[in-house]
C-alpha cells in the first residue's frame, strides 16, 4: 500500500515525465538552407522580384515595424514518405506567417504582447495522403513595434529574444517529423493526470485513475534523454494500453455539457494598427484551415465580417478555403456585425448599419445569416441593443465581459435580456481563451451560476490577437474529453447549435432588464474626447448626406452618391470597441481620428454638392432642416 504522500510524489514525477516526452514529439530531420529579404512593406504573398540574400544562423534582422522574409527549398527524404512531416523556423519573430509552395498555410509564434509562451511551433507539409515531396517554404517574420503599454513605463514590445530596438536573431529552418506514438502517450497521460486533480478525494474513479498512473510510472523510462530511443520508445505502447480502458469509460446521462468551438478573439486595432491586424487575421485563419485538414471534428467561429472581407481582398486563397469550410458547416461566420463595435457610444442607426453590413456580407459570400451578436470584449452594453437585435433578426447575445466586474458579481450565466422597449433575447456568458482540456472544462462548467437553470456552457478555445487561434495540442486534448467519465461531456459544436440547444433545454430562465453595465474600464467612456466627438460628427454628417441624397434622387432622378458606402465603412470600422473608446496605441488612435475627420469633411462637401443640385439660381435663400 502507498501512502498519500508517495502518490502525490509519483503524480508530480509523471508531470515531469510528460514534459520530458513532449520535447520528443517532433524529430528534426534536416536543416533547410535559407535566404532572407527585409522590408517595411506588408506584402500579401512571397516576394519574387526582389534581391534575396543568403541567411546564416545567428544573423540579426529587424527593427521597429520591420519584416523579414526567409525562404528555402526542401525535398522530403524517401524514408519519411508517408509520415506526418512539418516545418518550423527559429527566427525570434513575435509572429511568423508560413507559406508552402506560395500558399498561406499557418503561423509560428513566439512570446509577444498577448502571448507569454510558445504556442504554434510547426506547420504541416505532408502526411500519408500527400504525393508531393518537393516544397518551397517561406516565412514572413514580424519584428514588432513600440507599445507604451497599459501603465507608465510598460513596454509590451520587448520579448526575451530581443537584442534591443526590436532586432531579432535568425537561427534556422528545420524539416521535422511528428512521432505519433510519443504524441499520443503525452496527451493520454496529461488527460488522466488532470482528471486526478479534478475528482474529489473520496472518488473511486479517482482511485482507479491513480492506480493506472502508478502502473504507467512503473513501466516507462523516466528520463528518455539518458537512454537510447530503442529502450524507452517501445514502452510507450505498454503505457498507452494501461491508460486506454480508463480513457474509454464514459459519463452518465446526468453529466453536464460543454460545447467547445475554436475561436481567436481578434481586435481590429489595439496594441497594433489596423494594417497589422490584417496580417494577424491571415496568419490565424490560414492556421485554422490547415488544422481543419488534420482534425475533421474541428469547428471554428469567427465574428467580424470585416476581417473576412480583408481575406477576400488581400488573401484570396484563405478566403476560398474559408468558403469551403463554411459550406461544410465547420467554419461559422456568426457574429452578426461588421466589427465588434462599442456598445454604448455607437448610435442606434450606426449599430443597425453594423448588422446590415455584417449580415449582407455573409449572405452574399457564404449564403449564411447570423443569429448571434457575439460581443465578448466590449466595455458595456446599452439597453437599446435587444430591440436593435430583434429588428435585425438576431436572437442570441454572447459576451464574457460581465464576468470581469470588479465589484459586483453578475448573478447569471444564461438569462433573458429584456431591452427598454420590452424586446427579449437569450443571453449567455461564454468563455474565451481557454483550453478544451480536463482542467479548464471542469472548472468553467463547475463555475456555472444558477445550476438549476442549465448545465450547459460554451467554451471558445484558442489564442487571440495574433496568438494564432487553437493549436494542435488543444485539439488533441479535446479528443480525450469528448465523453470522459469524471469530466463534463465536451463536443465540438457551433455557436448557433449551442444556443438552439440552450433555448430548448433551459428551465426557468431569469430576466435582466435594461443596461448590462460592466464594472471595469469605466474611463474608456469619458476620456480621449476627440475620437468620440469625431464619431458623433461623422454619424450626423452621414445622416444629413443620405437624407439630401435621397431627396435629390426623388427630385432630379440622380443616383445615390457612390461615396456614401465607403464613408460608412470607414465609420463602422472606427467604431470598434478599442478604437472608439480610445484604448489603442497612439499610431492606431491618431489614424482613427484622421479618418473620421476626413469622413466628416467629405460628407459635408458632398452634401453641399447635392444641395446645389436642388437649388435654382435666384435671390431666394433655400433652407434645409434634416431634424
Amino acid at each position: 500500500m502507498m501512502h498519500d504522500t508517495q502518490i502525490e510524489k509519483i503524480l508530480q514525477k509523471l508531470k515531469n515525465i510528460e514534459e520530458a516526452y513532449a520535447q520528443n514529439i517532433f524529430e528534426r530531420v534536416l536543416e533547410i538552407p535559407a535566404q532572407v529579404y527585409e522590408t517595411e512593406d506588408h506584402l500579401r504573398s512571397v516576394p519574387s522580384d526582389v534581391q534575396w540574400a543568403e541567411a546564416h544562423s545567428g544573423m540579426s534582422w529587424g527593427g521597429p515595424w520591420m519584416t523579414a522574409w526567409f525562404k528555402g527549398k526542401v525535398q522530403i527524404p524517401p524514408e519519411y514518405h508517408g509520415e506526418r512531416v512539418f516545418v518550423t523556423i527559429d527566427s525570434s519573430a513575435v509572429e511568423g506567417f508560413c507559406f508552402i509552395n506560395g500558399k498561406p498555410k499557418g503561423i509560428i509564434t513566439n512570446p509577444n504582447n498577448v502571448l507569454d509562451h510558445l504556442a504554434h511551433t510547426h506547420v504541416m507539409l505532408a502526411d500519408a495522403s500527400s504525393e508531393e515531396t518537393n516544397f518551397e517554404v517561406a516565412f514572413e517574420c514580424y519584428a514588432g513595434h513600440p507599445m507604451i503599454g497599459w501603465h507608465p513605463f510598460e513596454n509590451y514590445g520587448k520579448v526575451p529574444a530581443d537584442l534591443g530596438d526590436f532586432r531579432r536573431v535568425f537561427r534556422n529552418i528545420w524539416l521535422t517529423v511528428m512521432r505519433d506514438d510519443i504524441k499520443d502517450f503525452v496527451f493520454d497521460l496529461r488527460a488522466l493526470r488532470q482528471l486526478v486533480t479534478k475528482l474529489p478525494s473520496t472518488s473511486f474513479r479517482r482511485a482507479e485513475v491513480i492506480n493506472a498512473l502508478i502502473e504507467v510510472y512503473s513501466v516507462i523510462v523516466q528520463y528518455p534523454v539518458d537512454h537510447d530511443e530503442t529502450e524507452w520508445r517501445p514502452k510507450l505502447t505498454t503505457a498507452r494500453a494501461i491508460m486506454k480502458p480508463i480513457l474509454e469509460q464514459t459519463n452518465s446521462q446526468s453529466a453536464p455539457y460543454a460545447g467547445i468551438i475554436g475561436h481567436s478573439h481578434m481586435d481590429t486595432a489595439w496594441l497594433w494598427t489596423v494594417d497589422e491586424t490584417i496580417r494577424k487575421c491571415a496568419r490565424t485563419y490560414a492556421n485554422v484551415l490547415t488544422l481543419m485538414d488534420q482534425y475533421p471534428e474541428y469547428t471554428f467561429m469567427q465574428s467580424s465580417a470585416l476581417h473576412l472581407d480583408w481575406m477576400r481582398k488581400y488573401y484570396p486563397d484563405i478566403f476560398a478555403g474559408i468558403k469551403q469550410r463554411v459550406a461544410e458547416g465547420r467554419y461559422e461566420p456568426n457574429g452578426g456585425v461588421w466589427v465588434e463595435c462599442d456598445g454604448n457610444m455607437t448610435s442606434g442607426e450606426a449599430m443597425i448599419r453594423q448588422f446590415l453590413w455584417g449580415q449582407r456580407f455573409t449572405r452574399e459570400h457564404f449564403g449564411y445569416t447570423s443569429d448571434t451578436f457575439w460581443l465578448p470584449d466590449t466595455f458595456g452594453y446599452s439597453a437599446a441593443i435587444p430591440q436593435i437585435m430583434k429588428g435585425c433578426n438576431i436572437d442570441y447575445f454572447l459576451t464574457t465581459k460581465l464576468d470581469w466586474n470588479d465589484t459586483t458579481s453578475f448573478p447569471y450565466h444564461s438569462f433573458i435580456w429584456r431591452g427598454i422597449d420590452g424586446s427579449e433575447v437569450l443571453a449567455h456568458l461564454n468563455c474565451i481563451d481557454v483550453w478544451p482540456d480536463v482542467n479548464h472544462v471542469s472548472d468553467r462548467v463547475a463555475a456555472l451560476r444558477q445550476k438549476h437553470v442549465s448545465d450547459m456552457r460554451l467554451l471558445s478555445y484558442g489564442h487571440g490577437d495574433g496568438g494564432g487561434g487553437p493549436q494542435y495540442e488543444m485539439l488533441e486534448a479535446a479528443r480525450r474529453i469528448r465523453d470522459l467519465d469524471g469530466c463534463p461531456r465536451a463536443e465540438h459544436t457551433t455557436v448557433s447549435k449551442f444556443m438552439n440547444r440552450l433555448e430548448d433545454t433551459a428551465k426557468n430562465l431569469p430576466y435582466h432588464n435594461g443596461e448590462l453595465y460592466v464594472e471595469l474600464h469605466r474611463g474608456t467612456l469619458t476620456q480621449m474626447h476627440e475620437i468620440k466627438r469625431n464619431n458623433r460628427l461623422a454619424e450626423l454628417a452621414l445622416r444629413d448626406l443620405e437624407i439630401h441624397s435621397v431627396l435629390a434622387t426623388l427630385v432630379t432622378g440622380s443616383p445615390k452618391n457612390p461615396l456614401t458606402n465607403d464613408l460608412w465603412e470607414t465609420l463602422l470600422r472606427n467604431q470598434f470597441h478599442d478604437i472608439l473608446p480610445g484604448t489603442c496605441i497612439p499610431e492606431a488612435h491618431d489614424q482613427a481620428i484622421e479618418e473620421l475627420s476626413e469622413v466628416v469633411a467629405t460628407a459635408r462637401s458632398e452634401q453641399q454638392t447635392v444641395l446645389s443640385s436642388l437649388c435654382r439660381a435666384g435671390s431666394a435663400v433655400p433652407v434645409f432642416n434634416t431634424l
